[in-house]
């Protein structure tokens, strides 16, 4: 591969779509042929926000049996990157204003928390609630 075709990568990656609820982007994860794509979206006090859809907590819930009781462990691997675990809804979501985090920042932040949160799985100890 040639520094061209690394720039053009790099120019076009992720790739994102509009949507009715705000801009897809997709980083192109994959868990088990099915892509994790992000939302973003953002709010009229100038804050954004980046979540996963909802296939995220389908793959843990599937993996660890029970997302609501892997929420601990889950808040634990993720408080590094700045990222939060919505317990209700089973997504990961990263709230913040623009001019004090890229939204580039923000995905690659986001990127690191679905590959430790995808790698959960039965092994883990769960604590009983």
């Amino acid at each position: 591969m040639n520094l061209k075709e690394v720039n053009h990568r790099l120019n076009s990656w992720p790739d994102t779509q509009n949507s009715p609820d705000g801009i897809i982007i997709h980083p192109e994860i994959f868990f088990d042929g099915e892509e994790i794509c992000f939302l973003f979206t953002q709010k009229e006090d100038k804050c954004a926000r980046i979540q996963t859809t909802a296939n995220l907590g389908e793959r843990v819930a599937c993996c660890t049996n029970d997302w609501k009781k892997a929420t601990p462990i889950i808040q634990d691997l993720i408080r590094p990157y700045g990222v939060n675990w919505d317990e209700n809804q089973g997504v990961l979501f990263l709230q913040f204003r623009r001019n004090e985090m890229s939204i580039t920042q923000a995905v690659m932040r986001m990127i690191q928390a679905v590959f430790v949160v995808g790698s959960l799985g039965e092994t883990i100890s769960l604590p009983s609630r």
